[in-house]
């Protein structure tokens, strides 16, 4: 049977599941017909959208408030549709540890010169070509120097904010570091956040050897509107 395709894309979207796989059938092929000449007033086909996950009020809110905070980072030429992606990957829509007890939303790590309150929270790394799990304390501390006083895995330490807002806004200065200064170019000049999303996984953003697919996964689901 002959699907558009809206109607392809609309059986292929997924729900939380992550994977690299394109939207588009790769198998599909139209059966030979005369061209479909629009009618004027022939009114647009809308995607059939039933397949794609229902978002919770609590998901909604957390994707508005990331949204508008986001657009400021575009200042610093970081795309705003990648601050949505990697803190709906990051976080688990604000629920994750991390997210609900010291607002960070984006995995960003606690070092020694960390001058804020940090959190200790079990975390995965990709090490060594495999998953290794670090045991955290799920606690805050006022300083990286007493974490690390009461014995808490480096690894495990994560910066603290006081607002969602406050994450955003120290992600973007995060990625000024001279590690992600061909990306913030690359940028400016392409305006391609799909391409800036590989391009800081590349650069070290994150151990999981998929992250800049699935990044780009969350984009293309959740904020298909800020990659126009």
């Amino acid at each position: 049977m002959y699907r558009n395709k809206y109607e392809i894309a609309s059986i292929r979207v997924i729900g939380w599941t992550i994977d690299n796989s394109h939207v588009e059938d790769p198998h599909f092929q139209p059966r030979s017909r005369r061209p479909h000449r629009k009618r004027r007033d022939e009114a647009p086909k809308v995607p059939d959208m039933e397949s794609v996950p229902k978002l919770s009020n609590d998901q909604l809110a957390f994707l508005e408030r990331v949204k508008q905070a986001a657009m400021a980072s575009e200042e610093l030429s970081v795309p705003p549709a990648v601050v949505v992606g990697q803190s709906i990957l990051e976080s688990n829509w604000g629920r994750s540890p991390s997210a609900r007890t010291a607002n960070n939303l984006f995995g960003i790590k606690a070092r020694p010169t960390w001058e804020g309150s940090v959190y200790s929270g079990t975390t995965d790394e990709w090490e060594g070509g495999q998953n290794v799990t670090h045991q955290g304390k799920d606690r805050l501390y006022s300083s990286y120097r007493e974490a690390v006083a009461d014995n808490c895995d480096p690894a495990t330490l994560f910066r603290a904010y006081v607002t969602d807002e406050d994450s955003v806004r120290d992600h973007a200065t995060f990625l000024q570091r001279p590690r992600y200064q061909q990306c913030l170019k690359g940028y400016r000049r392409d305006r391609d956040a799909r391409a800036f999303a590989l391009c800081i996984h590349k650069a070290g953003y994150a151990t999981d050897p998929n992250y800049g697919p699935k990044v780009i996964k969350m984009m293309e689901q959740y904020v298909p509107d800020l990659l126009a």
